[in-house]
C-alpha cells in the first residue's frame, strides 16, 4: 500500500498498464466557447475537472466533486466505526457482566477480544487487499462486521459470555479488513505529498476520537435507559455498518488497480506474525487476571516471543514478498517509531479500560455519564488530527 506507479485502465483490453503521463480526455464543449459554466463545483466542465484532478489525483477517478465528497464521507465513517467498535463495550461493561453473570476471569475479555483480533489481523489484511483488490477486501470486512455485530446482540439470549467474547472477536476480524484497505484506497487515489491527500487523511484521522466517543456514549445511552436493551448497541452498530457498506459499493471507485507489483501472499510470514501477536495479546490481557507467576502465562509469553522473532528473521532473510518491506525492518528509525506506537497504543488501551472502571465503579457514574466524560478526548483528538 505504498506509493505506486501511475496507472490507467486500458478500456479495450480491460487491464492496467503503466503510463508516464496521464491522458486527458477532451470534452466536446471545447469548441463551444460561448457556453456558460455554472459557478458551483458540482457542475464543473469535464475539462476543468480533469485538469485540476491531475494535480492531486492519480487516474481520474472522480468526474464530479460530489462523487469525491461521498467517497471521503464513506472513508470517514469507516474510521468512525473502527473506533466505535472498540469502545462500545467500555461504558456498559458492568451491564454486560451482570447480564452474562461473568466471573472476574472472563470480565475483561468482554472488552479485550475485539481489539486483540483486529490488531493482530491488520498485519495481513492490507496485503490481501493489495493482491485481491482493496475494495473487495473492504467489502468482505463489512460483511463480517454486519453479521457478527448482529450476533453479538443475539448472544444475550444464550446467556453465555464465551459466545459473546467469540462473537466480538469475529467482529474485530471484520474491522481488521476495513481500515487498512480504506487507507490503501486513499493512497492509490491521491498523489502523495499533496495538500488534498493530507487534508483527506486528517479528516479520516479526526473520526477516530469522534468514533471512540460516540461508541461509548451511544452504548451508554442505551444501557442507562434500559440495561436489558444493551443488544441494541450492537444492532445499531450493524445497521450503521450496513449503510456504509452500501455507500461504499457506489462511492469507492471500482477501477483501482489490483496487484500491479505482482505481489504474492506470504502465508508463512502471515501465520508466524498473527500467531505471535495473538499469543502476546492474550498474555498481556490474561496475566493481570491470573498472575504473572502462572506457568501457562510464562510458557505462552515465551512461545509468542519465539514466533515473533522467527517472523522477523523469516521476513528479513527468506520471504520472497515480505509483509513488511525489508527496508522498514532494517531501518532503526522506523523500528523506533513502531516501538513508540506499540507502547503508546498499548498504554492508551490499558488507561482506557481502567478509566472506565474508575468512572463506573469508584465514582459510581451511570453508563451514559461515564461515556459522556470521554468528550474531552474527542476535542483534543480532533485538534491533534489536524495539527499533528
Amino acid at each position: 500500500m505504498g506509493n505506486q506507479s501511475l496507472v490507467v485502465l486500458t478500456e479495450s483490453k480491460g487491464e492496467y498498464e503503466n503510463e508516464t503521463e496521464l491522458p486527458v480526455k477532451k470534452s466536446s464543449r471545447d469548441n463551444n466557447i460561448g457556453e456558460s459554466l455554472t459557478a458551483t463545483a458540482f457542475t464543473q466542465s469535464e475539462d476543468e475537472m480533469v485538469d485540476s484532478n491531475q494535480k492531486w489525483q492519480n487516474p481520474n477517478y472522480f468526474k464530479y466533486a460530489w462523487q469525491e465528497y461521498l467517497f471521503i464521507f464513506t472513508c470517514m465513517i469507516s474510521q468512525l466505526l473502527n473506533q466505535a467498535g472498540t469502545t462500545q463495550t467500555l461504558s456498559i461493561m458492568n451491564i454486560l457482566s451482570d447480564s452474562f453473570g461473568s466471573e472476574g476471569n472472563s470480565k475483561s475479555w468482554l472488552m479485550a477480544s475485539f481489539p486483540l483480533v483486529s490488531g493482530s489481523f491488520i498485519l495481513i489484511s492490507g496485503r490481501l487487499g493489495d493482491i485481491y483488490g482493496l475494495k473487495k477486501m473492504l467489502l468482505v470486512g463489512y460483511v463480517l462486521v454486519i453479521i457478527w455485530s448482529l450476533i453479538c446482540g443475539i448472544t444475550k439470549y444464550s446467556g453465555s459470555d464465551t459466545f459473546f467474547i467469540i462473537s466480538r472477536a469475529f467482529q474485530g476480524l471484520g474491522i481488521a479488513f476495513v481500515l487498512p484497505n480504506v487507507l490503501g484506497i486513499i493512497g492509490n487515489i491521491y498523489v502523495g505529498g499533496t495538500f488534498r491527500k493530507n487534508i483527506v487523511i486528517s479528516f479520516v484521522g479526526a473520526m477516530a476520537p469522534i468514533g471512540a466517543t460516540l461508541g461509548c456514549l451511544f452504548a451508554g445511552l442505551i444501557g442507562t435507559e434500559d440495561p436489558k436493551q444493551w443488544p441494541w448497541a450492537f444492532y445499531a452498530y450493524s445497521i450503521a455498518a450496513f449503510i456504509n457498506f452500501v455507500l461504499s459499493i457506489y462511492a469507492i471507485p471500482s477501477t483501482i488497480p489490483t496487484n500491479i507489483h505482482h505481489f504474492s501472499m506470504d502465508w508463512i510470514g502471515s501465520v508466524l506474525g498473527v500467531i505471535g501477536l495473538i499469543l502476546l495479546n492474550f498474555v498481556w490481557n490474561q496475566a493481570p487476571i491470573s498472575g504473572w507467576n502462572q506457568a501457562y502465562i510464562i510458557v505462552i509469553l515465551i512461545i509468542s516471543v519465539i514466533f515473533l522473532v522467527v517472523f522477523i528473521i523469516y521476513e528479513i532473510r527468506f520471504a520472497k514478498t515480505p509483509l513488511l518491506p525489508r527496508a522498514v525492518i532494517k531501518d532503526r528509525h522506523m523500528i523506533q517509531i513502531m516501538l513508540a506506537l506499540f507502547f503508546g497504543w498499548g498504554s492508551f488501551g490499558i488507561f482506557t479500560f481502567y478509566y472506565f472502571q474508575f468512572q463506573l465503579n469508584i465514582r459510581q457514574y451511570t453508563a451514559l455519564w461515564a461515556g459522556g466524560t470521554y468528550f474531552m478526548f474527542l476535542i483534543w483528538g480532533i485538534i491533534a488530527a489536524f495539527t499533528g
